[in-house]
């Protein structure tokens, strides 16, 4: 959190006085930053609030600095999130592609039994049709005249 200096103050941790109208940075810890906002020097303004006059170099540098973590902290966790997303949809697939193979050993054997069955059946058909060889026709008799 960035804060406005509202009242002249000096910064505890290193004896740095403040003016009104600067921003109060480094920033403050929230210990110290809710003693000095009771003691009424200072009050919060937005992070993404552009420097105020009178901010040193260091000073900006470091709310830069800090701005440019913060930015890549959340890209950090845009793609931490975006990974844990890719896994789990990968393990899905995977469990997916195990059922999908187990089906289809499935339907492999039931084709292979449809094909066995009609294997029989053209053969027990064949058979039907065409009498087998052993069977000797009726002998032709002469008739007497």
């Amino acid at each position: 959190m960035r804060y406005l200096v509202i009242s002249p103050c000096e910064d505890s941790r290193s004896g740095k006085e403040f003016e009104t109208g600067h921003e109060f940075l480094p920033e403050p810890d929230a210990e110290q930053a809710k003693r000095l906002i009771d003691a009424g020097c200072l009050r919060a303004i937005p992070d993404d609030s552009p420097l105020l006059p009178g901010t040193d170099a260091t000073d900006a540098t470091i709310v830069s600095l800090k701005e440019d973590v913060a930015r890549l902290l959340e890209a950090n966790t845009d793609l931490r999130n975006q990974l844990t997303t890719a896994q789990s949809d990968l393990f899905d697939a995977r469990a997916d592609a195990g059922k999908l193979s187990s089906e289809r050993d499935d339907l492999r054997g039931q084709l292979d039994a449809a094909n066995s069955r009609v294997a029989d059946l053209e053969k027990s058909a064949t058979q039907e049709q065409n009498p087998s060889s052993t069977e000797k026709p009726a002998a032709k008799t002469k008739a007497s005249a």
